[in-house]
C-alpha cells in the first residue's frame, strides 16, 4: 500500500471514530456506509496500482 493511501485510510479511520462518537441511530449507519465505500475504493485502486 502506498504511503498516500495509508495516510488516507488513517484519516478515514479518525473521521469515522469522530462521526460515530457524535452521531446516534440511523445517521451513524449512513456515515459508516460512506466510510466503508471510501476504504473499499482506496483498496481497489491500490490493487490496480493506481495512485490515489
Amino acid at each position: 500500500m502506498s504511503e498516500k493511501s495509508f495516510v488516507l485510510l488513517e484519516r478515514i479511520e479518525l473521521m469515522s471514530d469522530l462521526l460515530i462518537g457524535r452521531t446516534l441511530g440511523r445517521e451513524a449507519d449512513v456515515y459508516i456506509d460512506i466510510i466503508q465505500e471510501a476504504v473499499q475504493t482506496i483498496r481497489a485502486l491500490e490493487e490496480n496500482e493506481t495512485d490515489v
